[in-house]
C-alpha cells in the first residue's frame, strides 16, 4: 500500500490489528512510526529497507511478535524504540526488538 512511498511518518491506530506484508517496504523517506496496541504480530517485510527509519513508538506493553525480516535493511543500532513505562525489559528480551540502539520508556 505504501511501498516505495514518500511518507515521513505514519501512525497506525490501535484499532488496526494487522498490517500487510511489505506495506511500507522500501519507503526511503519514512523516519518515524507509531504502532498502536492492536498490532500483536508482524508477518514480514513491513518496514524492510526503510533506510531513514530512526524512531519507532510501540503502544503495547507486550512486544509484538516479529517475523525475521520485519526490519530488514533498517539500521536498528542507530534507531530508538519508545515503549510504555514498565515494558523496557520485555522489549530488551524480545528478539528483533532488542536490536534497537536504545529503548526508551515513555
Amino acid at each position: 500500500a505504501f511501498r516505495s512511498g514518500a511518507l515521513t511518518s505514519i501512525t497506525i491506530p490501535s484499532s488496526v490489528i494487522s498490517i500487510g506484508n511489505s506495506a511500507f517496504e522500501n519507503n526511503g523517506s519514512l523516519q518515524s512510526v507509531v504502532i498502536g496496541a492492536g498490532i500483536t504480530r508482524f508477518n514480514g517485510w513491513e518496514f524492510a529497507y526503510c533506510s531513514k527509519l530512526r524512531h519507532v513508538y510501540v503502544s503495547s506493553s507486550v512486544p509484538p511478535a516479529c517475523a525475521y525480516r520485519t526490519f530488514e535493511g533498517v539500521n536498528l543500532p542507530a534507531a530508538t524504540l519508545y515503549v510504555p513505562v514498565g515494558s523496557k525489559e520485555a522489549y530488551q528480551n524480545a528478539e528483533y526488538w532488542n536490536k534497537f540502539g536504545s529503548i526508551v520508556e515513555q
